[in-house]
């Protein structure tokens, strides 16, 4: 299974913190998100879904991913994160289905 941690539209209400980096890079805690994911989900295959003007840095800062490819969403079962989500706890794989979503406040996680 691969998965792909992704910025949406609110990620630029982050600003000026999220201007050279995406949101899921930002530290918090000990940790940025995609590290705890990482951790979490080892996968052979992950990517990431930033803004354009960041993909090409982003590409060689992390040759091993899939840098805004849609297509590879398409190659077998993907878990999507939203770059915004900090975990409260450590999620378990067994909490994790592909057959449903997350939701905080409204908001897909």
């Amino acid at each position: 299974m691969q998965w792909f941690v992704y910025e949406d539209r609110s990620a630029e209400k982050l600003s000026p913190l999220t201007l050279m980096r995406p949101v899921f890079e930002l530290l918090c805690g000990r940790e940025e998100l995609r590290r705890r994911l990482q951790r979490w989900f080892p996968a052979k295959s992950w990517g990431a879904i930033v803004r354009p003007w960041l993909a090409p840095v982003y590409a060689e800062e992390h040759p091993e991913a899939m840098v805004n490819d849609l297509t590879a969403l398409r190659k077998g079962p993907t878990l999507l994160f939203n770059g915004r989500w900090m975990p409260e706890a450590r999620l378990q794989a067994s909490d994790v289905t592909m057959d449903n979503a997350g939701f905080i406040d409204g908001h897909l996680a």
